[in-house]
């Protein structure tokens, strides 16, 4: 969703830049402004789809790893919205290599395939 809609947060920071505005003092606030959109629109949605790819997801042994803060960001949203559905309870930069264990979050999700998908919501 993020990256269709918004593209990359850094250039839209650079083309702010370019009309001589200084971000530093908006950087964070414009971050969660994107992080509560993203939030809503996963909320909006009626099924949430995970591309797991090289460029997502780096297998390191038991454990499969992101580098992405914003794909972590968007399983543990999704995560958080399944595990409320289901038991009606309310339970860094881009550029770092910090990586996050999102193990836990891919298991609480059905494997569908895209056919299945596609019939889903066609039927």
């Amino acid at each position: 969703i993020d990256s269709l809609f918004w593209d990359y947060k850094n250039d839209i920071l650079k083309e702010i830049k370019k009309h001589h505005i200084d971000v530093s003092k908006i950087e964070d606030a414009f971050t969660l402004i994107l992080r509560e959109s993203l939030q809503d629109m996963i909320e909006k949605c009626p099924y949430f789809v995970f591309l797991q790819s090289k460029n997502s997801v780096s297998d390191q042994g038991l454990s499969r790893i992101t580098y992405s803060a914003w794909i972590y960001e968007e399983l543990k949203i999704a995560h958080s919205i399944s595990a409320i559905s289901e038991s009606r309870l309310i339970p860094m930069m881009e550029s770092m290599q910090v990586s996050h264990d999102i193990s836990l979050f891919l298991e609480s999700f059905e494997t569908i395939t895209l056919k299945k998908l596609s019939q889903q919501i066609n039927s």
